[in-house]
């Protein structure tokens, strides 16, 4: 008796590893099962459980992988640790993928692993798997190492998926039941090293490849990185802030050999000036910069000349003008600049003289074409807050020139992001141009990554990139959510429906979201009588404006046919066949079902296009 049950104890163990084996197909553990973007997982098989429904954890882990940021072809140490109470034969399927499906790195077996390949979406997948008992000896939980080598260059984020089973150690698991699943993922960024230097554009010595900022180092007050002046209007090399003012024209009577500006101050002969004698007129620098007048009992009288100054109306015009006249005859006049007629335009702001002469007598005159001060704005700028959106706005705020002023241009308010134009007129109708910059965030990658084809009563798992600080709310119609409410990654229990439609909305931590739809063809399985009898199709496929949908089984049968959405928009009996108009349908697919006596026998798509 003891013996008998000694082989019977030996049997039940070997029932076990052997359990294990066969729900991995033997050698081992079965890839493809590792819950990435195509993929399913172990529950396929052993679904006594859903996926993560226990008390136990799969837990990736390296002693090498720093911050989880890989320099191109190193190589690095993972763990992977099962762990479910009571248990003490684990099983694994780990892969390394890019963000297009492809392997990413070379990943090398361990004690108790081996590599195998499954092809999923066009893509040839290598996966870490158990080895035929290489998850046992342990209780609790089992420890698998292997190693990843990383990609030879950088091929930016690389996401980790795993799948731990943990299997029943106590009845067997040939019939792969009472099995526990659990699944988890990695993201994996290309390492960035960290690089001193200035990273102030403005900077001497700004360095585009830093991304420290350390030492930047600046020109010195006046001059460029060059050691150039940036204001030099004469050009001599010295920096117009260090020049000295005053008149540099060397025939006027007070030219300054020292100064470098001039500052208009120059006064020259037969201009004007005040020799202090009330008893004089016509007050005169001679050609030796003497201040001289005529006695004015004796000699001269007054030209009684009368002027009209136009200053400018608008801040960088050059329309001043200064017109004299006179009743007194053979007046002569000699302005500053040259000119000898009684009248001169084009003026900038400035002072401008003139010597009024009869022969004997003369009077000198100044005037002064004021400058203006130029219209400016600054721009209060608030961007966009989420990518795509319109609360952008910019305010402007007129100075100089004349008030009130009023803005004419683009919108200021709900604003997209892009460049924005305005025209600014003051009160004396002058103008100015004003633009901004609206911008808006990054948009958020969202995307439902899974099968597009299941089958009916069947479980699938359906992830999109992880976005820190979001949340997640998926919803569904024609399937059921089993797990991963609120995480970057969902389950979902598919029915009987002919298309399901899964959608998930993610908002970041900015209050900002995107979503992302994605529908699924439900397929049921036939027996065989239903698939020799059937023969129900439609034609033409695509089409315009009318389709045939036929069916040599016409008892009791009944046609519904589902839009994109998953919505039902047509339904009816059919005896043999039927001629359906969809002129008026909207362009897209189109799921077809039969079904006799409630039961779904058939599904076809097909493709309604304008012409």
């Amino acid at each position: 008796m003891k013996i008998r049950n000694l082989f019977f104890q030996l049997g039940m163990i070997a029932i076990l590893f052997l359990g294990v084996a066969a729900a991995s197909e033997n050698p081992g553990g079965k890839a493809g099962k590792t819950g990435s973007p195509g993929e399913g997982d172990c529950t396929d098989c052993h679904s006594s459980y859903a996926l993560n429904s226990g008390s136990g954890s799969v837990v990736i882990s390296s002693s090498n992988l720093t911050n989880w940021e890989y320099v191109p072809g190193n190589t690095y140490s993972i763990t992977v640790t099962v762990s479910h109470s009571g248990r003490s034969a684990f099983g694994i399927g780990f892969e390394a993928l890019k963000s297009n499906g492809a392997n990413a790195g070379t990943l090398t077996a361990g004690t108790g692993t081996h590599a195998a390949s499954a092809t999923v979406s066009g893509n040839s997948r290598t996966n870490i798997v158990q080895s035929s008992g290489g998850g046992t000896g342990t209780t609790g939980s089992h420890t698998f190492n292997f190693t990843w080598t990383a990609p030879a260059t950088d091929v930016g984020a690389v996401t980790f998926y795993c799948v731990g089973m943990a299997a029943n150690s106590t009845t067997g698991n040939s019939n792969e039941a009472s099995d526990y699943v659990y699944s988890t993922s990695q993201v994996v960024q290309p390492f960035v090293a960290q690089v001193q230097g200035c990273t102030d554009q403005s900077a001497c010595n700004y360095d585009p490849a830093a991304n420290i900022n350390v030492g930047c180092v600046y020109p010195q007050q006046y001059y460029d990185c060059s050691g150039n002046c940036l204001v030099d209007v004469d050009n001599d090399g010295l920096c117009d802030q260090f020049e000295i003012l005053g008149c540099t024209d060397a025939s006027a009577c007070n030219y300054n050999a020292n100064a470098g500006l001039n500052d208009n101050s120059c006064y020259f002969p037969n201009q004007s000036c005040n020799d202090q004698n009330p008893n004089t007129v016509g007050d005169t620098w001679d050609n030796s910069c003497t201040c001289l007048g005529l006695d004015s009992t004796t000699q001269c009288v007054g030209f009684n000349v009368q002027s009209t100054v136009n200053q400018l109306v608008c801040s960088g015009d050059n329309i001043g003008s200064v017109a004299l006249t006179s009743n007194a005859p053979g007046l002569t006049y000699t302005w500053g600049n040259g000119s000898t007629a009684s009248s001169i335009s084009g003026l900038a702001p400035g002072d401008y003289y003139v010597v009024i002469s009869d022969g004997v007598c003369q009077e000198n005159k100044g005037f002064t074409i004021q400058s203006l001060n130029p219209i400016a704005f600054t721009s209060q700028v608030t961007n966009v807050s989420c990518n795509g959106g319109n609360d952008g706005m910019v305010m402007i705020q007129p100075t100089g020139g004349v008030a009130p002023y009023s803005v004419a241009g683009d919108a200021m308010m709900n604003l997209a992001a892009g460049n924005y134009n305005w025209i600014i007129t003051d009160a004396l109708g002058c103008t100015h141009s004003a633009t901004a910059t609206v911008v808006e965030p990054a948009a958020m990658n969202v995307s439902v990554g899974g099968l597009a084809t299941v089958t009916a009563n069947s479980s699938h798992f359906y992830s999109t990139p992880t976005i820190a600080g979001a949340t997640y709310v998926w919803s569904a119609s024609g399937a059921t959510i089993t797990s991963g409410q609120g995480t970057a990654s969902c389950v979902f229990q598919f029915g009987n429906d002919a298309v399901a439609t899964l959608m998930l909305t993610v908002t970041n931590g900015a209050g900002c979201s995107m979503s992302d739809t994605l529908v699924v063809d439900v397929t049921g399985t036939l027996g065989v009588s239903e698939l020799q009898n059937t023969n129900a199709f439609i034609f033409p496929n695509p089409a315009s404006s009318e389709i045939v949908i036929s069916s040599t089984q016409a008892e009791n049968q009944t046609i519904e046919i589902y839009n994109v959405s998953g919505e039902l928009i047509y339904k009816n009996n059919l005896n043999g066949k039927m001629v359906l108009s969809v002129v008026d349908w909207p362009a897209g697919y189109y799921s077809v079902r039969w079904s006799v006596n409630g039961k779904k026998i058939q599904t076809q798509r097909f493709i309604k296009e304008n012409r």
